[in-house]
């Protein structure tokens, strides 16, 4: 069995730590109130994993469960996972942000047969099957 390959990406971790230690001090700072809830999509978590049986994408959507989240296949071997979510603050002009992430995968995934699931907390996990390779041996 081939070992599990995982690639991270996140930024929010370090953002979540400053605030708090910041809050504790009373001194958090407007810039640093941004720094969490203007990630892009360089900095929303992400890991990606492979085994022998499939790939999985697992993402950090909570700030979009409200308003949805929705997946695509394009191209036959890329997924494409985007959500939006606006927000109207008392006396301020509607606010939205969105993400769009795009993965490609090799031919010999089964883009076509993806499942997902999302857990409570905004946590969304997609799955992509790999076709099974046949070996020809010499007879």
């Amino acid at each position: 069995m081939a070992p599990t390959q995982h690639h991270t990406n996140s930024i929010s971790g370090s953002c979540t730590s400053i605030k708090d230690m910041l809050d504790h001090w009373g001194q958090r700072s407007t810039l640093m109130n941004d720094c969490q809830e203007n990630l892009t999509e360089a900095g929303q978590a992400v890991t990606l994993s492979e085994d022998e049986h499939h790939h999985q994408v697992v993402l950090d959507v909570r700030d979009y469960m409200r308003e949805g989240v929705k997946i695509d296949v394009v191209d036959g071997n890329q997924l494409v996972v985007e959500g939006s979510v606006g927000q109207r603050q008392e006396g301020s002009p509607i606010s939205e942000k969105s993400f769009r992430r795009r993965f490609s995968f090799p031919n010999l995934a089964r883009i076509e047969t993806v499942t997902s699931t999302m857990s409570p907390d905004g946590v969304l996990k997609v799955i992509v099957p790999k076709r099974k390779v046949v070996d020809v041996t010499d007879l």
